[in-house]
């Protein structure tokens, strides 16, 4: 036997052999548990940001109290509204678009609107949600009731993952901001808010006439309308303003006109329009109407008037000129 093979017996074997036989064993090397250790970190890392990402910023996402969450997915300004809606995953899929609320992923509007596209998302397991309603409020907190035909309801039970529009035609333009806020039916609220930078602004010129103390009188085509009161709540969800009016012909009090139509424009261009519906006319005789902010040094009234008898056809636009 050579003495190069009497030096590899048993008890004199290659370090680096004992070392390989080792880690046959069972003993896995450190070097293998960290590079276990930092792919789990990475994944962990990965998923929180795709989890994120998949969300929305924090500011375009809000919870509400019953646990399901709000997402403002889009806001688009003018006369045309578009928004698709799928995330670039389910393009790439060739995924149909998701349902929506109300209007449809476009439509039109007579005039400059500012639409928001929102989306419902429920908590794990969530089966009920309660019904939550959008309107716009500027930094003086002057309240802007929505457009669309809903009331701005976003989508509770029944309409999970369903896009839903809340637009706005009256806006207050002179902000630089805009806050919308979602609200009960009652109004309490508000239980979840965006602050948007608003589109519309701009500074409008005061009325070259300035806003007149009640009551105001307009006289035309031998009848009277009188605006006898304006008053202005801070409570509910909708139509905050009452009027009362009074018309008299030929000098006596007639009860054949009813106010059928009520828009209120400021100085900065901001309208407000609203149907007088039965349920709108209030037992003490006045009207309950969707007004503008009330720091407005003037509003100007356009009221149409409907003969409701004899002749029902008969109708006459009537502007006061009045101090909110």
């Amino acid at each position: 036997m050579s003495a190069t093979a009497k030096q590899r017996g048993p008890g004199n074997r290659r370090p680096g052999r004992a070392r390989k036989h080792l880690w046959r064993g069972g003993h896995p090397p450190r070097r293998g548990r960290l590079l276990w250790l930092s792919l789990a970190v990475v994944s962990l890392i990965v998923g929180t940001a795709l989890v994120r990402l998949l969300a929305g910023p924090p500011e375009r996402r809000q919870k509400l109290p019953d646990g399901s969450w709000l997402v403002l997915e889009s806001v688009t300004f003018g006369r045309h509204h578009q928004f698709d809606g799928r995330d670039w995953w389910e393009m790439l899929r060739g995924r149909q678009p998701a349902g929506f609320g109300n209007h449809g992923s476009s439509f039109s509007t007579s005039r400059d609107s500012l639409v928001f596209w929102l989306r419902r998302r429920a908590a794990p397991a969530q089966r009920v949600m309660r019904g939550v309603y959008g309107v716009v409020t500027d930094e003086h907190g002057c309240w802007f009731e929505p457009t669309t035909f809903d009331w701005g309801r976003v989508a509770g039970t029944g309409e999970l993952g369903h896009l839903q529009q809340v637009g706005f035609d009256a806006l207050p333009q002179r902000a630089g901001k805009l806050r919308l806020g979602f609200y009960d039916s009652y109004g309490h609220g508000p239980q979840a808010s965006f602050v948007v930078t608003n589109p519309a602004r701009a500074e409008g010129r005061p009325w070259p006439q300035a806003g007149a103390a009640l009551p105001v009188t307009v006289q035309t085509g031998g009848t009277t309308f009188t605006l006898q009161r304006l008053t202005h709540r801070n409570v509910g969800l909708r139509r905050r303003e009452a009027a009362v009016f009074h018309v008299a012909e030929k000098g006596r009090p007639s009860s054949a006109w009813q106010p059928l139509v009520i828009t209120v424009v400021a100085a900065d261009g901001s309208t407000a329009v609203s149907r007088i519906d039965g349920q709108h006319r209030l037992p003490d005789g006045s009207v309950r109407f969707s007004g503008l902010c009330r720091l407005e040094p003037t509003w100007k009234l356009q009221v149409e008037f409907v003969r409701t008898a004899p002749r029902l056809s008969e109708r006459r636009l009537v502007e006061f000129l009045v101090r909110p």
